[in-house]
């Protein structure tokens, strides 16, 4: 058996057509999920970053990504917002640079962004794994 005949066949086409990798609509629906703490302390959804607000924090920054596949910059720009603004990020440029340290760091496995989503969707419930035939 090939690891690939466990997956199902419309994660499978997913894979096919954009790889370990965010297109538009399954960054959406990942950033849909994303939470932070609000005032009170209680989660609260983040305002979602659109890509020409992320290229733009890039650019005016002065950050230039060498690795960006698809949508995956604006899945690490949202997730970074969601769990380290305001924390251990800063500022805008230290957004910026932490957008350019997940999307070019050079030791880790193609498609890991990805790979790490995947795992802590499966691990809230089978209710968060997307109808993967919508993400096409």
């Amino acid at each position: 058996m090939h690891q690939y005949d466990i997956i199902p066949e419309d994660l499978r086409k997913y894979l096919a057509n954009f790889g370990k990798h965010f297109n538009k609509k399954l960054c959406d629906y990942a950033v849909s999920l994303m939470m932070k703490a609000g005032p009170d302390g209680k989660p609260q959804r983040i305002k979602p970053m659109t890509r020409e607000e992320v290229d733009a924090l890039l650019k005016t920054n002065g950050v230039e990504l060498k690795n960006n596949v698809l949508y995956d910059h604006v899945f690490v720009a949202n997730m970074v917002a969601s769990d380290q603004l305001g924390s251990s990020v800063a500022d805008a440029k230290h957004h910026a640079l932490a957008i350019r340290d997940y999307i070019d760091d050079i030791d880790k496995a193609e498609g890991y962004l990805f790979d790490r989503w995947f795992s802590d969707i499966c691990g809230l419930g089978p209710h968060y794994i997307p109808y993967w035939e919508d993400m096409i």
